[in-house]
């Protein structure tokens, strides 16, 4: 990035009082089918170290479950809220049986927000579904941002979403 951009951003987190050190602000896309989607969703979620939080409308994508899956076991709480209109049910049962937190709201005639947020610092968002379909038959698109302040807003939102989610995705295994 430029400087003056750099100096532009860091002169707005200073007009925005961001606490602690200010940050560049970075930015990464992909797209689909198969140019990079899943990938970076994947790569975002490897750089998790205290938490993930997922919302999403659909979830059938076995590498982006077994990437939450590795988080989990690295110490990272993994927590999702789905849509109730979630058909396939085995990758949610397997992110259960592995100790993963999923809800569904149902508070919505359909919730139909599709985003990630790492470690409260990284946001992942997009018109990507988490599903195969989406890496191999659709025109869908990933977003990155880091260390934006924008991305506290979107942690606030999911955490709205989590509340009204008050019933656990059962399992059906």
């Amino acid at each position: 990035m430029p400087k003056k951009f750099h100096l532009a951003l860091f002169a707005l987190a200073l007009l925005l009082g961001a606490p602690g050190p200010v940050r560049a602000v970075s930015i990464e896309n992909a797209f689909s089918p198969q140019q990079g989607a899943t990938d970076l969703i994947l790569k975002t979620i490897g750089e998790a170290q205290q938490s993930v939080h997922v919302t999403a409308y659909f979830f059938t994508s076995w590498p982006i479950a077994n990437a939450l899956v590795k988080a989990h076991r690295r110490g990272a709480e993994v927590r999702l809220v789905l849509d109730s209109h979630q058909k396939y049910r085995r990758v949610i049962d397997y992110l259960r049986r592995n100790g993963i937190d999923a809800r569904i709201n149902n508070h919505y005639a359909i919730m139909h927000d599709k985003f990630i947020i790492v470690d409260q610092r990284t946001l992942e968002t997009g018109s990507f579904n988490f599903t195969r379909a989406a890496e191999f038959e659709n025109a869908e698109n990933v977003l990155v941002v880091r260390d934006s302040p924008a991305v506290l807003g979107y942690e606030r939102q999911w955490d709205k979403l989590w509340k009204e989610a008050d019933k656990p995705f059962l399992c059906w295994f």
